[in-house]
């Protein structure tokens, strides 16, 4: 004679079983959010330092044409700007 088993969780039961085989779906979608957003920071920094690096350019072009200003006088006119 076959026994018949019947199962009945409690909703408590229920919700920490589907918690437990949902929790790995919850961390990849976090790991997946905080990755998003480390990539965005990254690339917001490439394009301050990109800027950065312009206006270090900039500035320097400016000190070596006043410093040609300086110790050659006239010798600025010859330098493309």
């Amino acid at each position: 004679m076959l026994v018949s088993t019947t199962y009945s969780f409690s909703f408590a039961m229920r919700t920490t079983i589907l918690n437990v085989f949902l929790r790995p779906l919850k961390t990849y979608r976090l790991s997946f959010i905080w990755l998003k957003a480390y990539v965005q920071q990254l690339e917001s920094s490439k394009l301050k330092l990109a800027q950065l690096e312009q206006e270090l350019q900039k500035a320097r072009q400016q000190v070596f044409i006043s410093w040609l200003h300086v110790c050659l006088p006239g010798a600025w006119k010859m330098v493309p700007l």
